[in-house]
């Protein structure tokens, strides 16, 4: 069983790469569907993350993306 803790990084993870595959689709001027990469979602994730944490200095990684 997980604890609460876990259940609320599980839930910040999926609301993270969630927005961000959201994100990618709205953009996205075609009809084309795009299919979930989590290679992709991950690499525009440590983007944001970098841009969040090391340059606007407005969180820490672990907030961020626990």
């Amino acid at each position: 069983m997980r604890t609460r803790k876990e259940k609320r990084n599980i839930e910040r993870w999926d609301f993270v790469d969630g927005s961000i595959f959201e994100l990618i689709k709205n953009l996205n001027p075609t009809e084309k569907k795009i299919e979930y990469d989590g290679h992709i979602i991950s690499r525009i994730r440590l983007d944001i993350q970098t841009y969040l944490v090391d340059e606007l200095k407005i969180t820490t990684e672990r907030k961020f993306y626990p």
